[in-house]
């Protein structure tokens, strides 16, 4: 693992999405998606593409004889939303003047692009047998993940602070939890083929969708407002080096050994989730904000992220 592997997986990665993100732009620039597409596509990619990839992670990387090593990563996505939720709150209330963009600029904080990065860049780093064990620590990571994101992440981004059950309901949490006791009941391998292929095929899609759904979001609005500079500027910093530094410092002091050292860190310091762009579209809230909150603090990973490593 070097210092060249990591900007070389980085740089592809981003790219990718860079890509997928341009095709969206530039499709609805050119008018070639409607506005009602865009809504269309958000439930499309949240009630049946994104389900369907979680169902499948879930049968497919999680059983009973590998739960053991995979609690502790599937802790860690509590401990690093809790820090990163904690951190967003903070900086909303002694920072920002703006409290219209409190929940969008907290979620930003406490949820990170911790699936597609993350396996995109131990695939152009690890030989096979430690990248095997990496997907296996990733993917134990995003069943927590998922699990606080598709329900709280829904409650906390809507405009109202209500508390209604239904709102921690949604139809990919739901399917995590029918994902996660499937899983547990050794139902992964009794699946016919002819059921979990479309599953399969289907989940493979919520990636590319959402990064062209990112797009056609930003094409709708600015890409950049000078009334949000400030609060770009302190999500980049909070986001990609006050949290990633304070996880750093407790893996000095916790010794853990290196391979998991790495893989905290990598988590620690993703930029913000793409999925919160298809959060805030459909809760109604400052999409402009949020997707922009994305791009950048993916465009500020490429200068962060080897900086971390090199500090790890």
């Amino acid at each position: 693992m070097t210092d060249l592997s990591v900007n070389m997986g980085l740089l592809k990665a981003l790219l990718e999405t860079a890509l997928l993100v341009f095709i969206g732009y530039l499709l609805r620039k050119l008018n070639f998606f409607k506005k009602e597409t865009v809504d269309d596509l958000t439930k499309f990619i949240l009630y049946l593409c994104l389900p369907a990839l979680i169902f499948y992670s879930f049968l497919t990387h999680l059983r009973v004889d590998t739960l053991g090593d995979c609690s502790f990563f599937l802790l860690l996505s509590f401990v690093i939303f809790a820090f990163g939720f904690l951190i967003g709150i903070t900086v909303v209330k002694f920072f920002l003047k703006n409290k219209e963009l409190k929940r969008e600029f907290v979620l930003l904080n406490a949820f990170q692009n911790s699936g597609y990065l993350p396996l995109a860049l131990v695939a152009n780093m690890f030989v096979s047998a430690d990248k095997e064990l990496a997907y296996l620590y990733i993917f134990s990571y995003l069943i927590g993940f998922n699990l606080i994101m598709l329900s709280f992440g829904f409650y906390y981004m809507k405009k109202d602070s209500s508390f209604k059950i239904r709102d921690f309901l949604s139809a990919p949490f739901l399917v995590s939890i029918a994902g996660v006791l499937a899983a547990l009941l050794g139902l992964g391998g009794k699946m016919p083929a002819i059921v979990m292929q479309p599953i399969h095929r289907l989940g493979e899609t919520t990636i590319p969708l959402s990064m062209i759904l990112l797009g056609m979001i930003l094409a709708q609005s600015k890409l950049f407002r000078l009334c949000y500079v400030k609060e770009l500027l302190f999500l980049v910093f909070s986001k990609l080096i006050f949290l990633p530094l304070i996880v750093l410092l407790l893996l000095k002091m916790v010794k853990l050994p290196v391979f998991i050292s790495f893989l905290v860190l990598l988590e620690a310091s993703m930029p913000s989730a793409t999925t919160l762009s298809l959060i805030a579209h459909y809760k109604n809230a400052n999409t402009e904000f949020v997707s922009q909150g994305i791009i950048y603090t993916h465009l500020f990973l490429i200068i962060t992220l080897p900086f971390l490593f090199w500090l790890l």
